[in-house]
């Protein structure tokens, strides 16, 4: 299982297609992927961490993909598996304060008009 999942990543990304009229998830199924496999194998994931890093919206959160705005879910993923890493803390402290912001706070996945 977890060589068929490594071979699924292509430049560090995991891509799924879900079938979501948001189309298919990068930054959510990289986040999500990557934490389950660090959790079962530590050290597998490293190619992973710079295309989030690089890929971070101007908020601080991540989104389902480049088509769609932030979303706490994503953005809980993503953090979630960067905090096992050696990341610089500003980058999960941007992420974390965007979340608080009452204007352009992370909604729910889905709850924007596509």
């Amino acid at each position: 299982g977890i060589d068929f999942l490594l071979l699924q990543r292509q430049d560090g990304i995991w891509e799924e297609d879900f079938g979501l009229r948001h189309g298919p998830s990068t930054w959510w199924s990289t986040g999500y992927v990557g934490r389950l496999l660090d959790k079962i194998k530590p050290g597998l994931t490293g190619e992973s961490v710079e295309p989030l890093l690089r890929d971070q919206n101007d908020n601080g959160g991540w989104a389902y993909n480049a088509g769609v705005p932030p979303d706490a879910e994503t953005t809980a993923n993503v953090i979630l598996f960067l905090g096992g890493k050696e990341v610089p803390q500003k980058i999960i402290t941007r992420a974390t304060l965007g979340s608080t912001n009452p204007i352009s706070g992370y909604r729910s996945r889905g709850s924007e008009t596509p």
